[in-house]
């Protein structure tokens, strides 16, 4: 691994982070918000992973640059994720 490329671990979890974040858990939270303050909740979980797409695509950005691939499988990001 060149050293620029060694910082492609450290992307990897961070994508993976991400990914969890945007894809489950703030999705999960707005497709299964109930109660007296479902409207704004449901519209601040979608807001939210509104918010995260942006960071995935620079983070993905990161991978292109360096010249790797960016992981694509689920399976691959899950494992990396915290």
């Amino acid at each position: 691994m060149t050293p620029i490329n060694s910082s492609v671990p450290l992307l990897t979890k961070i994508l993976a982070n991400l990914v969890v974040l945007s894809a489950m858990k703030t999705r999960n939270a707005h497709w299964n918000v109930v109660g007296h303050d479902f409207r704004p909740m449901h519209a601040f979980f979608e807001e939210l992973y509104n918010d995260i797409d942006p960071a995935i695509d620079a983070v993905v950005s990161a991978f292109v640059q360096l010249g790797e691939p960016a992981p694509g499988q689920l399976a691959a990001l899950l494992s990396s994720q915290r």
